[in-house]
């Protein structure tokens, strides 16, 4: 759909969720393009941008969370950073406008990317009251909303906010539990 890939976290309300492990992760570049394009990771993780073009490039990102600057670097180079913060982090390539990616630093105990009609999945949530948040790449802020989650399956609509010109598009939202 039009939405484009998003992001969707969960925290439980009332009790403490449990934190999840800081992990490595990789955004590669290739064709000029990074990919994959939204990455989700939990706070204090590391990623790798290795660089598989025969070009240069200049991972960087001016975002106010996390700014960072890793320099240019070669074809079969590979720099890293490790993300403390929480934050939406939006990461350009200095030498080429075109490219852009997201890095999503969580620090809610459930995550999950959504496919690019906004669909997304837990498994496994324990029933009571959870603060949702929804963010996609079309949004500027997440919508935030408390859900309760019942035993069994749940189906739940979230409405994200589309801030391009053309006005609010709804995007579909479905949650359910294995």
């Amino acid at each position: 759909g039009a939405s484009g890939v998003g992001l969707v976290t969960l925290d439980p309300i009332g009790k403490k969720g449990k934190r999840r492990t800081p992990r490595r992760r990789v955004i590669e570049q290739r064709g000029r393009e990074f990919a994959p394009k939204l990455t989700a990771i939990s706070v204090g993780s590391t990623i790798a941008f290795p660089n598989f073009d025969s070009l240069f490039h200049n991972v960087f990102s001016t975002s106010p969370t996390t700014p960072f600057d890793l320099g240019m670097y070669r074809n079969g180079e590979a720099r890293e950073y490790t993300f403390e913060k929480e934050g939406i982090i939006r990461v350009g390539c200095n030498l080429h406008s075109n490219m852009t990616a997201y890095i999503a630093v969580v620090s809610a105990s459930h995550y999950t990317v959504t496919d690019g009609s906004g669909a997304f999945s837990f498994n496994h949530l324990a029933p009571g009251k959870y603060k949702l948040s929804a963010w996609n790449e079309r949004s500027k802020e997440p919508v935030v909303k408390e859900i309760t989650i019942k035993a069994g399956k749940n189906q739940l609509d979230v409405g994200v906010s589309d801030d391009a010109p053309k006005g609010p598009l709804p995007d579909k939202f479905g949650g359910k539990r294995g």
